[in-house]
């Protein structure tokens, strides 16, 4: 069960050739569903049986399908509900500016930038037998096993300034950020953790039109995401340099580009959640992975054909990657594979970011 609503406001103001733009924008989202959590007692994990349904699994592997009935505490299931809420909104102005100058000519964009984010999240679950006839029947109370909320802040602003000369663009950029956070955790052990985070991220890229049809691209970008509320000090915020190079094309064969990528991580992190095999008492908590290189290729092609009053669109793309962890470190909790794995420098990244 979810309902989404979302507001999208718009003004522009337009001054010969330039511009002010401002936009105020609010998202709603409000999701629960149910789902199997585990194992009663001293029961398996889940991901334990499902990739190994044989031998001592077996007999819980049986009572996950409905074969035959739970016989003890340990194969119980516990199911609950999972309840969240979340709020995207903000504002955001950007003006952008044409000019003249030392002879060249200037496309500047200067944006400013204030959003909140905010999420809540009651988790409950109880534990049920799976009967003989296949269905399941609640022997327990409802517990709540989390009941948190939490919320961001950031401040950015931004000024980018592209330099045509010729066939050539050069585009300059910066960033700033400001990152406020904080996680407040209800029940019998109530807390409130409070993360504050800024950085500068700078930029540069340049395109270069060789022929009427044939370009050339390059750049170096810095990449940054930041920690989730409640982890002050526990976790490092996510940061990379990121390298591209590749060529476009636009002609009678249709609109092309092939694009080489490097993403050199100074610090890699992931998000631990069910779906991955995390336990889940440790579901979006947060792990630094140290450093890590991810590199590909992506190309993509389209073309329209016309047929009388027809138009058939066509277009195709391929991507491929490759990841590797270029520091040692262990996974307790299977954000980047099997939990309680130790990581080696020189393995692949199974989940790539």
């Amino acid at each position: 069960d979810w309902t989404h609503q979302s507001l999208h406001l718009t003004h522009q103001l337009n001054w010969a050739e330039h511009s002010l733009t401002t936009d105020v924008y609010r998202h709603t989202f409000e999701r629960a569903w149910f789902k199997i959590n585990g194992f009663g007692g001293n029961g398996p994990l889940l991901q334990t049986v499902l990739k190994d349904p044989s031998g001592v699994n077996g007999e819980f592997y049986r009572v996950l399908t409905g074969e035959q009935g739970s016989a003890n505490i340990n194969e119980q299931l516990m199911i609950g509900s999972n309840d969240r809420q979340y709020i995207s909104q903000g504002v955001q102005s950007r003006l952008n500016l044409a000019l003249q100058w030392l002879n060249l000519a200037h496309d500047i964009e200067v944006g400013v930038r204030y959003h909140q984010d905010q999420v809540e999240r009651q988790h409950s679950q109880a534990a049920y037998d799976m009967l003989q006839s296949g269905e399941l029947s609640q022997v327990g109370e409802v517990k709540t096993t989390l009941d948190n909320q939490g919320k961001a802040q950031a401040l950015a602003l931004y000024i980018q300034d592209d330099i045509h000369w010729d066939q050539t663009t050069l585009s300059l950029g910066l960033r700033s950020e400001q990152i406020d956070t904080e996680e407040t955790t209800y029940g019998t052990s109530s807390s409130k953790t409070d993360s504050n985070e800024s950085v500068l991220l700078p930029g540069v890229g340049v395109y270069s039109q060789l022929t009427q049809t044939v370009g050339v691209l390059a750049g170096v970008y810095k990449g940054y995401s930041a920690t989730t509320p409640g982890k002050n000090g526990e976790t490092d915020p996510e940061e990379s340099i990121n390298y591209e190079f590749g060529s476009r094309y636009q002609g009678d064969l249709g609109q092309a580009e092939v694009i080489a990528f490097f993403n050199d991580y100074i610090e890699l992190t992931g998000t631990c959640s069910f779906s991955n095999g995390c336990d889940n008492t440790a579901v979006d908590s947060q792990l630094n992975a140290g450093a890590a290189q991810v590199y590909g290729i992506e190309a993509s092609w389209s073309k329209f054909l016309f047929a009388g009053a027809h138009i058939i669109p066509l277009s195709m793309t391929y991507t491929y990657s490759q990841g590797e962890f270029a520091a040692n470190f262990s996974d307790d909790n299977g954000v980047f594979g099997d939990r309680n794995n130790d990581i080696q420098k020189g393995d692949e990244i199974a989940y790539l970011p």
